[in-house]
Protein backbone atom coordinates (compact mmCIF):
# COMPACT_ATOMS: atom_id res chain seq x y z
CA UNK A 1 0.00 0.00 0.00
CA UNK A 2 1.41 3.49 -0.67
CA UNK A 3 0.48 6.99 -0.23
CA UNK A 4 1.36 10.37 -0.17
CA UNK A 5 0.39 12.86 2.06
CA UNK A 6 1.37 15.80 3.83
CA UNK A 7 2.37 14.49 7.57
CA UNK A 8 0.54 16.40 10.50
CA UNK A 9 -0.75 15.96 13.91
CA UNK A 10 -3.96 17.17 13.08
CA UNK A 11 -7.25 16.08 11.84
CA UNK A 12 -6.73 15.49 8.08
CA UNK A 13 -9.12 15.30 5.05
CA UNK A 14 -8.88 11.57 3.27
CA UNK A 15 -9.94 11.41 -0.53
CA UNK A 16 -11.84 8.06 -0.38
CA UNK A 17 -13.16 6.00 -3.08
CA UNK A 18 -17.09 5.82 -3.05
CA UNK A 19 -17.57 2.10 -2.88
CA UNK A 20 -16.46 2.18 0.64
CA UNK A 21 -19.46 4.24 1.50
CA UNK A 22 -21.59 1.21 1.68
CA UNK A 23 -20.18 -0.27 4.81
CA UNK A 24 -22.18 2.09 7.78
CA UNK A 25 -18.94 1.99 9.78
CA UNK A 26 -16.29 2.94 7.69
CA UNK A 27 -18.52 5.75 6.43
CA UNK A 28 -19.19 6.91 9.88
CA UNK A 29 -15.69 7.29 10.38
CA UNK A 30 -15.45 9.02 6.99
CA UNK A 31 -18.09 11.49 8.14
CA UNK A 32 -16.05 12.76 11.09
CA UNK A 33 -13.02 13.06 8.49
CA UNK A 34 -14.99 14.70 5.81
CA UNK A 35 -13.66 12.46 3.46
CA UNK A 36 -13.81 13.89 -0.27
CA UNK A 37 -15.52 10.58 -2.44
CA UNK A 38 -14.84 9.84 -5.45
CA UNK A 39 -16.48 7.58 -8.06
CA UNK A 40 -13.40 5.96 -9.73
CA UNK A 41 -15.52 5.10 -12.89
CA UNK A 42 -17.00 8.51 -13.15
CA UNK A 43 -14.72 11.18 -14.93
CA UNK A 44 -16.91 14.12 -13.54
CA UNK A 45 -16.60 12.80 -10.25
CA UNK A 46 -12.77 12.67 -10.18
CA UNK A 47 -12.92 16.26 -11.77
CA UNK A 48 -14.81 17.53 -8.87
CA UNK A 49 -12.52 15.30 -6.27
CA UNK A 50 -9.41 16.36 -7.55
CA UNK A 51 -10.80 20.68 -7.85
CA UNK A 52 -12.08 19.55 -4.38
CA UNK A 53 -8.57 18.36 -2.82
CA UNK A 54 -6.68 21.19 -4.83
CA UNK A 55 -8.90 23.60 -3.24
CA UNK A 56 -8.41 21.86 0.37
CA UNK A 57 -5.03 22.09 0.26
CA UNK A 58 -4.30 25.68 -0.84
CA UNK A 59 -6.90 26.35 2.36
CA UNK A 60 -4.15 24.75 4.67
CA UNK A 61 -5.43 21.57 5.03
CA UNK A 62 -3.68 17.90 4.66
CA UNK A 63 -4.79 15.64 2.56
CA UNK A 64 -4.36 11.94 2.86
CA UNK A 65 -4.48 10.73 -1.05
CA UNK A 66 -4.02 6.67 -1.35
CA UNK A 67 -2.58 5.65 -4.15
CA UNK A 68 -2.27 2.34 -3.99
CA UNK A 69 -4.09 -1.00 -2.71
CA UNK A 70 -3.30 -3.57 -0.25
CA UNK A 71 -2.81 -7.27 -1.54
CA UNK A 72 0.10 -9.41 -1.11
CA UNK A 73 3.97 -8.91 -1.77
CA UNK A 74 5.65 -5.40 -2.58
CA UNK A 75 3.49 -5.32 -6.08
CA UNK A 76 2.24 -1.55 -7.31
CA UNK A 77 -0.49 -1.09 -9.32
CA UNK A 78 0.16 1.62 -12.39
CA UNK A 79 0.25 5.06 -10.72
CA UNK A 80 -2.72 7.36 -11.13
CA UNK A 81 -1.20 11.02 -12.91
CA UNK A 82 -4.03 12.65 -12.28
CA UNK A 83 -2.57 14.36 -8.50
CA UNK A 84 1.01 14.30 -10.12
CA UNK A 85 0.58 16.32 -12.52
CA UNK A 86 -1.75 18.90 -9.86
CA UNK A 87 1.53 18.75 -7.62
CA UNK A 88 3.40 19.23 -10.40
CA UNK A 89 1.46 22.54 -11.99
CA UNK A 90 0.64 24.09 -8.23
CA UNK A 91 4.23 23.37 -6.78
CA UNK A 92 2.97 21.28 -3.69
CA UNK A 93 4.84 19.03 -1.91
CA UNK A 94 4.46 15.09 -1.99
CA UNK A 95 5.28 13.27 1.33
CA UNK A 96 5.39 9.73 0.79
CA UNK A 97 5.16 6.41 3.10
CA UNK A 98 4.44 2.91 2.67
CA UNK A 99 2.72 0.35 4.51
CA UNK A 100 3.34 -3.31 4.98
CA UNK A 101 1.43 -5.92 6.75
CA UNK A 102 3.18 -9.16 7.63
CA UNK A 103 -0.05 -11.33 7.22
CA UNK A 104 -1.08 -12.05 3.24
CA UNK A 105 -4.79 -11.49 4.84
CA UNK A 106 -4.33 -8.34 5.04
CA UNK A 107 -4.60 -8.04 1.29
CA UNK A 108 -7.53 -7.20 -0.56
CA UNK A 109 -8.36 -8.48 -3.78
CA UNK A 110 -11.08 -7.60 -6.40
CA UNK A 111 -13.87 -10.13 -6.24
CA UNK A 112 -13.33 -10.48 -1.92
CA UNK A 113 -16.69 -9.49 -0.43
CA UNK A 114 -15.65 -6.97 2.67
CA UNK A 115 -17.09 -9.56 5.26
CA UNK A 116 -15.11 -12.42 4.25
CA UNK A 117 -11.75 -9.72 3.94
CA UNK A 118 -12.97 -8.35 7.68
CA UNK A 119 -13.07 -11.91 9.01
CA UNK A 120 -9.93 -13.05 7.65
CA UNK A 121 -7.93 -9.87 9.37
CA UNK A 122 -10.05 -10.15 12.40
CA UNK A 123 -9.01 -14.16 13.03
CA UNK A 124 -5.15 -13.45 12.90
CA UNK A 125 -4.21 -13.43 16.32
CA UNK A 126 -1.90 -10.39 15.35
CA UNK A 127 -0.61 -8.52 12.17
CA UNK A 128 2.05 -5.98 12.65
CA UNK A 129 2.27 -3.03 10.19
CA UNK A 130 5.52 -1.33 8.87
CA UNK A 131 5.87 2.17 7.48
CA UNK A 132 8.74 3.55 5.73
CA UNK A 133 8.61 7.30 4.95
CA UNK A 134 10.36 8.97 2.46
CA UNK A 135 12.48 11.47 4.83
CA UNK A 136 12.41 14.52 2.21
CA UNK A 137 9.07 15.59 0.44
CA UNK A 138 9.51 15.73 -3.29
CA UNK A 139 8.61 18.02 -5.87
CA UNK A 140 9.22 18.89 -9.40
CA UNK A 141 7.29 21.05 -12.24
CA UNK A 142 8.05 17.92 -14.76
CA UNK A 143 4.89 15.61 -13.79
CA UNK A 144 6.37 12.82 -15.65
CA UNK A 145 9.85 13.31 -13.67
CA UNK A 146 7.87 13.41 -10.02
CA UNK A 147 6.19 10.00 -11.20
CA UNK A 148 9.27 8.43 -11.99
CA UNK A 149 10.49 9.41 -8.74
CA UNK A 150 7.76 8.51 -6.85
CA UNK A 151 7.17 5.31 -8.60
CA UNK A 152 10.79 4.44 -7.72
CA UNK A 153 10.77 5.33 -3.86
CA UNK A 154 7.89 3.44 -3.34
CA UNK A 155 9.14 0.05 -5.50
CA UNK A 156 12.02 0.25 -3.53
CA UNK A 157 10.63 0.57 -0.22
CA UNK A 158 7.62 -2.01 -0.74
CA UNK A 159 10.68 -4.34 -1.98
CA UNK A 160 12.90 -4.00 1.55
CA UNK A 161 9.69 -3.50 3.68
CA UNK A 162 8.69 -6.96 2.33
CA UNK A 163 11.90 -8.15 1.99
CA UNK A 164 12.73 -7.75 6.18
CA UNK A 165 8.98 -8.66 7.05
CA UNK A 166 8.00 -11.06 4.67
CA UNK A 167 4.21 -11.78 4.87
CA UNK A 168 2.71 -15.50 6.37
CA UNK A 169 -0.14 -17.17 4.63
CA UNK A 170 1.33 -15.62 0.76
CA UNK A 171 -0.76 -16.73 -1.67
CA UNK A 172 -4.32 -16.73 1.17
CA UNK A 173 -5.98 -14.80 -1.48
CA UNK A 174 -6.32 -16.03 -5.70
CA UNK A 175 -5.27 -12.35 -7.42
CA UNK A 176 -5.42 -12.07 -10.83
CA UNK A 177 -3.50 -8.39 -10.31
CA UNK A 178 -0.68 -10.67 -9.17
CA UNK A 179 -0.07 -12.74 -12.65
CA UNK A 180 -0.68 -9.75 -14.78
CA UNK A 181 2.08 -7.59 -13.37
CA UNK A 182 4.63 -10.98 -13.70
Amino acid sequence: MYFFVPPTSELFTIAGKAEVKSCYYWFLAAQALKVLWVKRESKESRTKTRESIISAIKEGQTVLFPEGTSWEGPQMLPLKPGMFYESAKHGFNIYQWSLHFDSAKTGFPIGINFLSHLWAVCSEPKINAYVDVRKVPISNEDAEALIADAQAWWKNSLAGLNEAYPARDSGYWPDARLTSQA
